[in-house]
């Protein structure tokens, strides 16, 4: 058996002010975390939205078994429960990027005509446009929009494996 490899810490750079967790975090990191922590909330109107794309029973055509199929708006094509997305009518994070945490929550937590039920290929297309279109906003070079493209990419692949 292979010896499990060690995962390297990141070398903390010099000169950044950690005021948060402890001298552990700095504001950016601290900010990322409450985002994430907000992210996460189970807002039932998310999941309403869903049961509403609901068209009927059918084939998770995945594992061949029975399933609830829900409709996709944007493509046109049937997909099970668990590969559909609630996506944000007027995004979270906006093409002029963050403006406060009153925004940010009120735009989060929207009433259930606030969301428009997608599948995930979709979603991820409607995400990565506006990932874009705030980094073009921000004058980003083409090496930032191809880390943007990158990490969405990686996020999408994670949270797939942990949904598995």
């Amino acid at each position: 058996m292979a010896a499990k490899k060690k995962r390297k810490r990141p070398v903390p750079r010099e000169g950044l002010e950690r005021p948060r967790n402890g001298g552990q975090w700095t504001e950016a990191r601290f900010t990322s975390f409450v985002k994430s922590a907000l992210r996460g909330a189970r807002w039932p109107q998310k999941y309403e939205c869903i049961k509403k794309a609901f068209i009927g029973n059918g084939i998770n055509p995945a594992t061949g078994r029975k399933c609830k199929l829900h409709l996709c708006p944007t493509c046109k094509e049937t997909f099970p429960q668990n590969q559909m997305n609630a996506d944000h009518n007027i995004p979270v994070v906006g093409a002029e990027g963050f403006t406060s945490w009153d925004d940010f929550i009120s735009r989060l937590f929207v009433e259930g005509d606030g969301f428009t039920a997608t599948c995930k290929p979709c979603h991820k297309k409607v995400t990565e446009a506006e990932r874009l279109a705030r980094a073009d906003e921000k004058g980003k070079t083409i090496e930032d929009l191809e880390k943007a493209r990158w990490y969405l990419d990686r996020e999408i692949t994670l949270r797939q494996a942990k949904e598995a």
